[in-house]
């Protein structure tokens, strides 16, 4: 996002700038997975989803089915 906003392409960086970004997006990810947690593991919009309907909130995470 920072190089989008520069008007740079997403390859344009290198070296301590990289690095430099790479740290900051591991920082803001880190918070972010903290922050937005709740209950069982799930995120704010897994529990709305499930508040209207749109996703059983005991729906398995797996895309496999269940074995009968």
């Amino acid at each position: 996002m920072v190089m989008g906003l520069q008007g740079r392409p997403w390859n344009d960086c290198q070296g301590a700038e990289k690095s430099a970004l790479r740290a900051r997006f591991d920082h803001i990810k880190k918070t972010a997975q903290a922050t937005h947690t709740i209950a069982k593991g799930r995120t704010p919009m897994d529990a709305a989803l499930a508040d209207i309907g749109v996703i059983r909130s005991n729906q398995p995470t797996s895309s496999r089915p269940a074995k009968k």
